[in-house]
Order: structure tokens, then C-alpha cells, then sequence
């Protein structure tokens, strides 16, 4: 009896090594199929998550890596496979998993079953913001800007430091004509991605509203303007309405204070516009809550609040040709630093 007990003793403890040591071997090779995969190595990437399966044919992590890397390389069908393989499996993270499936369904063309797909994994991982961000993508690859919009918005709102929705939800209303909302979506996108070719596009897009809302004239009768999109007035949330708080007044001895912002040595021109822009941010923060009120205006009115504005105006006009914002920056870099740690302090006590 003792004998029997010693032996089982012995099996146990070689079973629990045997697997200790296969487990660290199974770490050691995905994290080398991962530094493959980032070196543009993927067939011996691909090699690496195979050894893997020799091992365990079901472990999910490496049936992830290897639909991820399909993707990469545009082998949809390989990719949707070993998705779904991750999916059956329902790890902790088999959200990643639709998000891939839905990302090589939409790259075939195949938009109802990319919808389809992250529906379902949407009803699962409600709270996974890239399963909305993806949707929201897809739909407007199918000219649902309504859909898509809807869905963008749930993705900022699960998550609002990624800056692609930001960069959508812009986009959505520049098309739409709604000026505030643009120069609101715009700015946080720069804020948070400003060296990549589309943060100049955006700028560009931010820019032209910024000045079509301040640089208001009037005509000879001293009347003034303001032109308001079929498009924008059908939306609900739209801040056409308010573009009126931009209207210099015509009394000599009456001043718009929102306009009123002394412009120092440090400022250019679109320091001051945006520093207008945020005086008008003070006097609607306290507006009917929606996600304009409690995102965007929030941030900015903070941002003020804070004492950073100049900082992010120059971050935000950053990818711009004009070498003045690079130039500020450069010469004040612990200045960018405080206001980038201010910033994650922001967001993670929002």
C-alpha cells in the first residue's frame, strides 16, 4: 500500500512538472512568434504558434496569433478559421477574437456577416469598445451614417481615448456641416494622434470650421449670415444654434466676450481662435447632457480650467505646415510633459 501511494506520489508530481515545463515552453515560443510576428516574419511566426499546437492543439492563445497574423496578411478565410476556433473555446479574451472574425468578413466585402458578427459579439462583450469602433466602420462602408455614427459614439463612450473614433465622429460632421461638433472631435483626435498624414487632414477640416464659425462678416447693411445644412438640422444634437454666440456686436461700446482674448507674444492666430472657441465652451457646459456636453466640452472647459490651453492648442496645431507650433513645443517640453501626465490624470479620474 505504501509502495502504491509513493508511486502515485511520484506521477503526480512528474505530471504537474511535465506540464510546468510545457507551459513555459508553450510562453517561450508565442512570445517569439509575437517578435517574429512584429518583424514582419510571419511565416516563422506562423511556425512558432504551430510548435505550440504540437503541444496543446487547443490553446487559444496561439489559435489567436495565428488568426491575427492571417489577417495581417490578407488570408481572410485562414483568419476567420482559427477565430472561430478561439471563439469556440471562449477564453478571456475571445472578444479579440470576433473583432479579428469581423475584420476579414468586412475586408471580403462580406458587410452583412461583419455586421452580423460583431452584433453577436457585442451581445457578449457589451463593454469591448473596438467591437463598436469595427461596426461603426463597417456601416459606414455601407453609407449608414446613422448607424455608424451611433455606434462610434458607444465606442467613445465605453472608451474615449482612442483616437480613430474621435477622427470619424469628426468626419461624420464635417459631412453633416455641423461646425462646433467638428472643431470638437477634431481637437481631441489631434490631441491624442498628431504626427500621422490623416492628423493634417483633420487639421485641415478643424481649420477651415474654426474660421468659417469666428470669422463671421457682415454685409453692407450690417447684416450677417449664418447658413445651417438640411443635414445639420436634422440632427438632434446638432450646435448650429449656437453659432449665433459668435456674432461680433454692432454697438461700438458693447464688446462679444467670448471674442475677447488678448493675444500675447507666444500666440498665433490660431491660438486666439481656439481660445475663443473655448471662452463659448464656458458659457454652454452646463447644457442638456449628451455626448458633445459630456466629452468634449468637459475636456476642453478643463483643459482651461487647468491653465493648458495654450499647450494643447499647439499640440493641436502641431501637424500643420507651419513650423511655429513645432518650434513652441520644442522649446517647451516639460510644459507638454505636465500637461500630458495632467491629461491621463484627467481621463482616469473621469
Amino acid at each position: 500500500m505504501k509502495l502504491i501511494l509513493t508511486f502515485i506520489s511520484f506521477f503526480v508530481l512528474y505530471s504537474q512538472l511535465f506540464s510546468q515545463t510545457n507551459e513555459e515552453k508553450i510562453q517561450t515560443l508565442i512570445k517569439e512568434g509575437i517578435k517574429m510576428h512584429d518583424a514582419q516574419n510571419y511565416n516563422d511566426a506562423l511556425a512558432k504558434y504551430n510548435e505550440v499546437l504540437k503541444i496543446d492543439k487547443n490553446n487559444s492563445q496561439a489559435l489567436y496569433e495565428i488568426a491575427t497574423t492571417y489577417l495581417v496578411t490578407k488570408k481572410y478565410d485562414e483568419c476567420i478559421k482559427y477565430a472561430d476556433k478561439v471563439i469556440k473555446n471562449k477564453p478571456n479574451f475571445a472578444y479579440q477574437a470576433f473583432d479579428l472574425k469581423g475584420s476579414a468578413l468586412d475586408y471580403q466585402g462580406k458587410s452583412e456577416k461583419a455586421i452580423k458578427n460583431y452584433q453577436m459579439g457585442i451581445k457578449l462583450y457589451p463593454n469591448y469598445f473596438m467591437l463598436h469602433f469595427n461596426l461603426g466602420i463597417t456601416y459606414l462602408r455601407q453609407n449608414k451614417v446613422k448607424e455608424g455614427e451611433n455606434s462610434l459614439r458607444q465606442a467613445i463612450t465605453l472608451y474615449s481615448s482612442y483616437p480613430s473614433a474621435h477622427y470619424y465622429l469628426g468626419w461624420i460632421a464635417n459631412k453633416r456641416g455641423d461646425k462646433i461638433q467638428t472643431i470638437l472631435a477634431m481637437s481631441h483626435y489631434i490631441l491624442l494622434e498628431n504626427q500621422s498624414e490623416r492628423s493634417l487632414d483633420a487639421y485641415k477640416i478643424l481649420k477651415m470650421n474654426l474660421n468659417n464659425l469666428i470669422n463671421k462678416k457682415s454685409d453692407k447693411d450690417n447684416n450677417i449670415t449664418i447658413s445651417i445644412s438640411a443635414e445639420s438640422m436634422k440632427n438632434e444634437e446638432s450646435m448650429a444654434a449656437y453659432e449665433l454666440f459668435f456674432i461680433p456686436s454692432l454697438e461700438k461700446d458693447k464688446k462679444n466676450t467670448i471674442l475677447e482674448v488678448t493675444k500675447t507674444d507666444e500666440m498665433t492666430d490660431f491660438d486666439v481662435q481656439f481660445a475663443q472657441f473655448c471662452n463659448f465652451l464656458d458659457v454652454i457646459k452646463n447644457e442638456k447632457k449628451n455626448i458633445w456636453i459630456d466629452i468634449y466640452v468637459k475636456l476642453f472647459t478643463h483643459i482651461k480650467k487647468a491653465g493648458h490651453l495654450l499647450v494643447a492648442s499647439k499640440i493641436i496645431a502641431y501637424p500643420t505646415i507651419d513650423s511655429d507650433s513645432k518650434v513652441w513645443i520644442t522649446g517647451n517640453i516639460e510644459k507638454v510633459k505636465t500637461f500630458a501626465e495632467w491629461y491621463q490624470s484627467f481621463k482616469k479620474n473621469d
